[in-house]
């Protein structure tokens, strides 16, 4: 497969380097959706699955490409490219790559991970992720949906989420009456369901009739 000559987001005109339109769009998206707390394997599939082209005629995309994409310093403007990026947001994404290459340290005794109940987008219903970033040194936590069309990022650290928690059942333990259970809808039968059971019906009133005559006769 030919390689590029230039890295993703750069085009050559007139012998000189220009950035990509088209391209830069895509490095943006790329850039906020990693910093969002989408993973690299979620960028490369939806880049596959919108048939966004790396070259001419190759899509191919995976998380080792969407990295060096990340990695590579000169979309901050080094060695004569256009910058598409600041050298902060670059290190932080950077930072944050590091960060989760060391998230097999971490502890899964800690309480978080042992809600076993999903987490809710107060926004478009759909479960939300945790994230851990140590850039915010406040609050490191973020949950994110996983909703790619709302991404609803909300900062709340573990330990003031598992305060909620202990406070909600709590008032729950206190007053039972306040856990409402859905009712669920009456069930409608198919029209095929209700044509069988009349046809059973129709089957025991004539095996009926039939008893009944023998036993008259």
């Amino acid at each position: 497969m030919k390689k590029r000559n230039i890295p993703f987001g750069y085009q050559y005109q007139n012998g000189v380097i220009i950035t990509h339109p088209q391209e830069v769009m895509v490095l943006n998206r790329i850039f906020n959706e990693y910093q969002n707390g989408m993973s690299l394997l979620d960028i490369s599939d939806w880049l596959n699955d919108e048939n966004i082209e790396y070259q001419p005629g190759v899509t191919g995309w995976n998380k080792s490409r969407i990295m060096r994409l990340i990695e590579d310093e000169r979309y901050t403007g080094k060695d004569g490219f256009p910058s598409v990026i600041d050298e902060e947001d670059q290190r932080a994404m950077v930072e944050m790559k590091a960060n989760k290459n060391t998230q097999s340290a971490t502890n899964r005794n800690y309480e978080i991970f042992h809600i076993d109940v999903p987490i809710i987008c107060p926004v478009c219903g759909s479960e939300m992720s945790r994230r851990h970033d140590s850039r915010f040194k406040n609050c490191p936590q973020r949950w994110i949906c996983s909703n790619v069309e709302c991404r609803t990022a909300i900062q709340k650290a573990d330990s003031a989420l598992l305060d909620d928690i202990t406070v909600l059942l709590n008032r729950v333990i206190v007053n039972p009456e306040i856990v409402q259970i859905p009712v669920e809808p009456a069930h409608d039968p198919s029209v095929q369901v209700r044509k069988t059971e009349n046809e059973i019906a129709r089957m025991l009133d004539t095996s009926i009739m039939i008893r009944m005559s023998s036993e008259k006769g």
